[in-house]
């Protein structure tokens, strides 16, 4: 390796290649460019801590801004340096110009200093990124705006580079090369970027990205390319290229001119340098793959502050990347603007600290700037598997790293360790005393319960928290970017599972998990990965960590199993239930806790006679709720709670007198602060506490409310994710969200649809409530084709990336389930994108009838956006009681809410509703003579003297008894019957459909647990008495219609079908095929023929969408495609349109057959007939021993079990499935196959037997034999195999295409297109073919002419002997003229003849 400085020592250069040309990387394999993937990227924390204001910053020995701005003058010093990495060949070429006007003609005057930079990131050789270096900065002085326009003038460089390039015939066409310059003019710097190469300002410690990396899948670059008839395949531009800009690559662009989806337009970008900026860090993309930004402004500050050199700092940033495993080459180049390295900065900690005083000031002065000691922490479970080894390995870990010389230079860890406490609420207080004390790092609990508040903690504390388990899997990083995952994800241990099972042939699983966050989610992924691979889970069994509480409460074992069977019945079993439950002990298990007497305080025995005069009935009892105020849900709870806790206590049918006190709780949004606010609010002593609505914060209120037994009312989303066993205090006091689930799952099979698309928010509340719809969805045979999760904290930006991923999904039906306060915003940004319009169908689960209902009057610019959407309310029966509330809303809307008038939702109903339930459950508890009082933890007691007070924190010592009082509640309020079952939920779970039409809201039908789907309202349904063998149609399953999104009342189909952004329909067809029936290209043309593309053409003009293009390239496989075991493993296949059965083709030999014909003549005429009776009869006698054959043919080889048996070699296709069939299937050995890859070989393989047999599928070799009759198909077919065309898995085109290849074998076309070009040719070659043939009356013409011929020569013969013997008898010619005319002399002269001849042969039979 070697470093040097440039000539006139400003700049440096670093090359890391030795003189063999070996680098660092050449151990890696060489692979090229990957899609950039910023998710993955490692980030480096800067070792100065940055406040969020600059203007508190305060710079050690450097004058303020104010005093030097104007005074600042750059002084440019450049170092580089270029490593090949792991590639095989070095691509990149940079340059560095530190004294401009060297260059600059003396006519031209330019600012002090000016300089010049470029890198240059090459990509199909090295020609275009040499050509670019070496010409750009003459292109750029040369040009006629230089320097006075000088952005015209760069862009003008810019086309001139790229346009000589297509000019240079000695470059190679495809090369191309990114480009990012630097042109410094003084105080003025302006970046121009083609390509993914970066530039990046160091300000003061901070990174400020000074261009944009062109990615194909960046918004803006993807519309463009679009637009020009481009198309993006995973993450490629046309599937060939990872950049959207870039100099050169005329493969891709065509002909100059011409507009082409890869621009050579650079971005610019123009600053004016102050003295906060202090460096600019330029690289190609091999440095950002695996860097932030961010990280390398602190590596070169940082470098800088200890060096002041800036190749050292571009040499540490290179094999900082190479380190991180980097796939490309590296070329990195560092421009310092000051001769002086960057300041130190200051942070006033009394901005975010704890104020210091002035002595405290001057003793950290005197401190080094290097601690000697950092504290670092670990929350473990020593008692547990893990807890007990890490315990060991962490203090190791901490005393190797102390002892070592090679790191931390002197400052020592030092380490504490904190074991989680079993106490819920005491685990939560041991972690808000553990975070004070200031450690830098910690190492996060195991389990996800306490593990997510530790994060919440860690998170606002800016602390970073090390995950080396389970925790990670529940928490979106977005949410929590101080939790880093320091161990392999559990995504990936359920992907191993996932695959195990296919890898075993298996599709079905069970899964045991524990009921908790950490549990739910692990088998939610483990369901995703699964359905990846065609597998699911069919039986889900979830066990509560804490499933003996039955035994314990009630000392029963009936009880405890019939707590077991409703669980499991309400978990959705699918088969029958049977369980025993055995006891060792006739008392009921101890509990771990402090038993109650030691717990409660000591009172005197003044205190006892006081209570005893006491009546037992309290003036007043406390109920809190906890809301949060400003959302949609809580504005309307805090109204409904506030008038129902005023109605009651002025009832006289209920508490006799005992008036409820409502204590309200405005919940936080910062994390931290919302714990302690809870802890604090826990302190008042309270009966019942109605739940907060987000799920974030309401599990650290359960836990709180499980341990002081206090009962909390839910009627929003926390209970969805909260077991009913572990938390036995949680009452869900509204309809339970998987009934809402099994509502949308029932209107999509409705719309005969299949797949849908979720879009969900990235939170406990989000995930579980998708994962309940799958599993029903899965129920009724449908499923979730995609989901995508948003982070409650996502930009508009990062939702509109989310919506492009889903905008390119096949399926249109999307579920969105959300909050109320985040939901419009999606609508608003898929709106602009297009997504509502006609052929998408969105439903959505009840935030958005709730938020309707609430702001209906300030939603007019909404009601635009969520035009034809489907949404969910929760149903509430017609009453009086309903109507009379209804109408008292307004006015108590106006008096009790801070914000106005507000609308009344449904959850308002219920909030009312529940406060009348507690109120009949405190009368009913305090009837049966219990009375409210409250204890406290001894372990509370310990921990008083802190700052949150938790030693007085009281304990509800009849709690349990209150709780059972509210479950077996049963009252009629104005949401109908307030009642639940014994699992927990309320009875008569219902919802309305509501179809959003312009400002009104339609309500299309309902659906309830019972009845299903029905235009019925669910208590009419369930009240109908309808009679045997009753006639009448039935309402169940049944829906008004629906305007859509386009405002169109046609059903959408559910599905569509635009690859890669709506582009064309890309074909995978082979470069060559053996047989051109089957297919072939068109001469002179990109099109292509043959029976595959005729059956791939009608099938496509059959399919439901409009119009689709298509071209002959990648998505599918056109061309005698067989489906196999192996191949529908990784895609599905359409519907067969042709079987193909593997056969045998073996040469075959000719016999001879002949037959000796032997006859005696005599005279001519009596040869031929004979003959042609010999013949005939010959002929016949053949026919029954050679079935009429004139040439007998024969093989060695009958078949297939022959071909097995005998040890001779075997022919097959080159890359064919053939040969894996023969090794696996058959268990023939791979020595004895031969590989052929054209009809030649097949031909002289078997003529010169190479081969005894070729194995092959049918249709090829039908074809094949049909001109070559010296080969036959020998024995019977042995495999059943047929062609289909390949799509990707889960690809709806291919059950279309399916069903589109059904309609043609119906009518018959498909057998049209068989004939057409797979009929079977008659062999032509002569004395080759085999003949058989039936005898015909033509078969023996030949005969027939032979005897016909032979009797006409006879009577010629015969006339011309009468005509002789005529011409003797009358020899003189007088004479016959004398005696008559010539006919009758001669027909005299014939009747003498015969006379005379008849008289001859009568003679010898008279003599004898």
């Amino acid at each position: 390796m070697s470093c040097g400085e440039s000539p006139k020592g400003n700049s440096g250069e670093f090359s890391m290649e030795d003189q063999n040309g070996d680098t660092l990387g050449s151990l890696n394999h060489n692979i090229g460019k990957p899609p950039r993937d910023h998710s993955s990227m490692r980030h480096c924390s800067s070792s100065s801590w940055l406040p969020e204001s600059e203007p508190d910053i305060k710079i050690i020995g450097l004058k303020s801004t104010s005093e030097e701005k104007s005074e600042f003058s750059p002084i440019l010093r450049s170092g580089s340096c270029s490593e090949k990495g792991p590639k095989q060949y070095m691509e990149d070429e940079f340059i560095c110009v530190d004294i401009l006007c060297e260059h600059v003609g003396p006519g031209t005057e330019i600012p002090s200093p000016a300089a010049f930079y470029g890198v240059f990131d090459g990509h199909g050789g090295i020609d275009a990124a040499s050509f670019a270096k070496k010409n750009i900065l003459n292109f750029l002085i040369e040009d006629s705006q230089f320097p006075t326009g000088i952005k015209k003038a760069v862009k003008n460089a810019f086309v001139k580079v790229d346009h000589a390039i297509k000019d240079a015939s000695a470059l190679d066409s495809s090369s191309g090369t990114t480009a990012l310059i630097a042109l410094l003019l003084g105080r003025d710097m302006l970046i121009a970027n083609v390509g993914d190469s970066r530039a990046v300002l160091g300000k003061r410690g901070r990174a400020i990205e000074l261009s944009k990396d062109h990615k194909p899948n960046c918004t803006s670059e993807r519309l463009r390319i679009e637009k020009l008839g481009g198309v993006i395949y995973d993450g490629y531009l046309n599937g060939q290229l990872s950049v959207a800009r870039a100099l050169g690559d005329w493969h891709i662009k065509g002909s100059k001119g011409s507009k082409s989806p890869l621009s050579s337009d650079p971005d610019l970008e123009e600053i004016v340098l102050t003295e906060e900026d202090e460096f600019l860090i330029m690289g190609c993309d091999g440095l950002w793959d695996v860097m932030s930004s961010q990280c390398a402004v602190t590596m070169v500050r940082r470098e800088l502050m200890q060096h002041n050199d800036p190749t050292t700092c571009a040499k540490a940033l290179v094999t900082e990347a190479l380190q991180r495993n980097t796939c490309d080459n590296l070329t990195v180049v560092v421009v310092c603007f000051s001769k002086d390295p960057p300041p130190k900065i200051e942070i006033p900690r009394s901005h975010r600290r704890r104020s210091i005083s002035a002595e405290g000031i001057d003793l950290l002065k005197e401190l080094s700037t290097r601690p000697h000691g950092v504290s670092v922490g670990a929350y473990l479970s020593l008692n547990s598997t893990i807890g007990k080894v890490a315990k060991v390995a962490i203090e190791a870990a901490v005393n190797d790293v102390n002892l070592s010389r090679n790191v931390l230079n002197g400052t020592k860890l030092k380490l504490s360790i904190q074991d989680t406490n079993p106490n819920s609420l005491l685990g939560i207080v041991d972690a808000l005393d553990f975070m004070e004390n200031g450690m830098v790092a910690i190492i996060s609990p195991q389990y996800s319960a306490l593990g997510q508040v530790i994060s919440y903690i860690a998170n606002e504390l800016e602390v970073p928290l090390l995950s080396f388990s389970e925790i990670e899997s529940t928490m979106p990083s977005l949410d929590f970017p101080f939790l880093v995952k320091a161990a392999q994800s559990d995504m990936f241990q359920m992907s191993a599972i996932a695959e195990i099972v296919e890898y075993y042939e298996s599709r079905d699983v069970s899964a045991i998990y524990l009921d908790d966050d950490f549990g739910r989610h692990g088998i939610a992924v483990l369901g995703d990965k699964l359905a990846e691979r065609r597998c699911r889970i069919a039986f889900k069994a979830s066990i509560s960590p804490k499933a003996s509480k039955e035994l314990m409460q009630h000392n029963d074992p009936t009880t405890c199993a019939k707590a077991l069977v409703t669980e499991a019945l309400q978990r959705n079993t699918c088969d029958n239930l049977t369980v025993v439950v055995v006891c060792f002990s006739k008392d009921p298990p101890p509990k771990i806790e402090i038993p109650r007497s030691h717990r409660r305080r000591s009172i005197s025995a003044e205190g006892i006679d006081l209570l005893k005069e006491l009546s037992t009935r309290p003036h007043g009892v406390s109920v809190g709720a906890y809301l949060s105020l400003n959302s949609t849900i809580g504005k309307v709870a805090k109204v409904a709670i506030e008038a129902a806790v005023n109605d009651v206590n002025l009832s006289r049918n209920v508490l006799n007198g005992t008036k409820l006190k409502l204590s309200i709780q405005d919940t936080n949004p910062n994390s931290l602060l919302g714990i302690v606010d809870a802890l604090d609010f826990m302190e008042n002593g309270m009966v019942a506490i109605i739940s907060p609505q987000y799920s974030a914060l309401g599990q650290v209120i359960s836990y709180i409310a499980n341990e002081l037994e206090v009962p909390l009312l839910s009627f929003s989303e926390i209970e969805s994710t909260m077991p009913s066993l572990d938390f036995p205090f949680l009452v869900k006091a509204a309809q339970s969200d998987m009934f809402q689930m099994s509502a949308i799952a029932e209107i999509v099979e409705y719309y005969e649809s299949r797949d849908v698309s979720a879009i969900y928010l990235d939170d406990d509340f989000g995930r579980h409530g998708i994962a309940v719809l799958g599993d029903k969805l899965a129920e009724r045979r449908c499923r979730i084709a995609f989901k995508a999760s948003i982070s409650p904290k996502a930009s508009k930006y990062e939702i509109m990336t989310v919506l492009d991923k889903v905008e390119k999904v096949e399926s249109r039906i999307l579920v969105l389930h959300t909050h109320e306060d985040w939901g419009l915003e999606v609508f608003e940004i898929a709106k602009e994108q297009g997504m509502m319009d006609a052929g998408y169908v969105w439903i959505t689960t009840d935030w958005l009838s709730t938020e309707l209902d609430t702001n209906f009057p300030f939603l007019s610019k909404a009601h635009d956006d969520i035009e034809g959407v489907l949404t969910l309310r929760m149903h509430i029966p017609d009453s009086q009681s309903k109507r009379e509330f209804t109408s008292r809303w307004g006015s108590l809307s106006v008096r009790k809410s801070l914000n106005g008038s507000i609308g009344l939702n449904a959850y308002g109903l219920y909030m009312y509703d529940t406060v009348w339930l507690l109120a009949y459950a405190i009368d009913e508890f305090l009837n049966q003579g219990n009375h409210v009082e409250f204890s406290n933890y001894t372990e509370f007691v310990q921990l008083s003297g802190r700052s949150l007070h938790v030693d007085y924190m009281p304990i509800f010592n009849n709690g349990n008894l209150l709780l059972q009082s509210i479950l077996k509640a049963n009252a009629t309020g104005v949401t109908g019957t307030m009642r639940f079952t014994d699992d927990g939920l309320l009875v008569h779970p219902s919802y309305e459909i509501i179809n959003v039409i312009g400002n009104s809201l339609r309500k299309i039908g309902y659906w309830s647990n019972g009845s299903g789907l029905s235009v019925v309202s669910p208590e009419i349904e369930d009240s109908k008495s309808k009679p045997l063998n009753s006639s009448s149609v039935s309402s169940n399953g049944q829906l008004y219609g629906v305007i859509w999104p386009g405002q169109t009342a046609v059903k959408p189909r559910g599905s569509t079908y635009y690859p890669h952004g709506g582009k064309s329909l890309r074909i995978g067809v082979p470069l060559q095929y053996l047989f051109p029936e089957v297919l072939h290209k068109v001469e002179g043309t990109n099109s292509y023929a043959g029976f595959c593309i005729d059956v791939f053409t009608a099938a496509h003009d059959l399919l439901p969408y409009n119009n689709i293009p298509y071209e002959f390239v990648i998505d599918t496989l056109v061309g005698g495609v067989a489906i196999t075991v192996d191949r529908i493993r990784i895609v599905d296949f359409t519907q067969p349109y042709i079987e193909s059965d593997l056969v045998v083709v073996a040469p075959i030999k000719k016999l001879k057959s002949r037959e000796n014909i032997v006859s005696s003549l005599s005279q001519f005429l009596l040869i031929v007939w004979p003959f042609v009776v010999l013949i005939i009869n010959s002929t016949y006698t053949a026919t029954l021993s050679s079935i009429l054959t004139v040439e007998k043919l024969s093989s060695k080889i009958m078949g297939i079990d022959s071909l097995i048996s005998r040890n001779v070699p075997i022919g097959y296709h080159k890359g064919s499935f053939v040969r894996t069939y023969l090794v696996d299937e058959l268990r023939i050995h791979p020595s004895r196959l031969v590989p052929l890859s054209s009809l030649q070989e097949y031909e002289k393989a078997l003529m010169n037997g190479d081969v005894a047999a070729i194995v092959t599928e049918r249709v090829f070799m039908e074809l094949f034999v049909s001109t070559r009759c010296q080969f036959t198909i020998v024995g019977n077919a042995f495999s059943k195999i047929s062609w289909g065309f390949p799509f990707q898995r889960d690809s709806l085109l291919a059950k279309d295409m399916s069903t589109a290849i059904l309609k043609l074998s119906e009518s018959g076309e498909l057998q049209r297109i068989r004939d057409k070009w797979l009929k079977q040719n008659i062999c032509s070659k002569e004395g080759a073919k085999e003949e058989v043939e039936r005898l015909q009356l033509k078969s023996f013409s030949g005969l027939f002419y032979l005897c016909g011929l032979a009797g006409l020569i006879v009577l010629l013969l015969y006339f011309i002997k009468v005509v002789r013997q005529f011409m003797n008898h009358y020899p003189n010619e007088s004479q016959c003229s004398s005696l008559c005319s010539g006919s009758s002399l001669f027909h005299s002269f014939v009747c003498e003849k015969e006379d005379k001849d008849r008289k001859t042969v009568s003679s010898p039979r008279d003599q004898d």
